[in-house]
């Protein structure tokens, strides 16, 4: 019996391992002589205590290979971020319309709207 009980334990603690996810999305935005390859990516870690369940997404941005936002986002992906490259205000604006898709963040850098980042599953982790 006792073995029985100890086989169910370590079944049910190895089960309370933490998850993550990856959804990442590039554009590309020209304005005059500058160009802007930006990278976003949002990473979803969860793990499954005794009682409760820790959920965090944490949001990065890349522009030009340089991190210019990492952050926090709520549990339902939304969240206002706000960061900056090349001494150039960068705003992330991001929301998860539906179950079914991905995140969406809108970016802005000094005001101008650069576009949207679609973030989509990365399976190759």
């Amino acid at each position: 019996m006792k073995t029985l009980v100890i086989a169910v334990l370590i079944i049910f603690i190895s089960g309370c391992g933490p998850t993550t996810i990856r959804e990442e999305g590039k554009i590309t935005y020209k304005d005059g002589g500058e160009s802007y390859q930006l990278k976003a990516r949002v990473d979803k870690y969860r793990k499954d205590n005794f009682f409760s369940t820790e959920i965090k997404h944490e949001v990065y941005l890349y522009i030009n290979g340089v991190l210019a936002i990492r952050g926090p986002l709520h549990r339902d992906g939304s969240g206002h971020i706000q960061g900056a490259y090349k001494s150039k205000t960068v705003i992330m604006d991001c929301m998860k319309p539906s179950l079914f898709v991905g995140t969406q963040c809108e970016i802005h850098i000094d005001g101008i709207n650069i576009g949207r980042v679609d973030l989509r599953y990365d399976f190759r982790q």
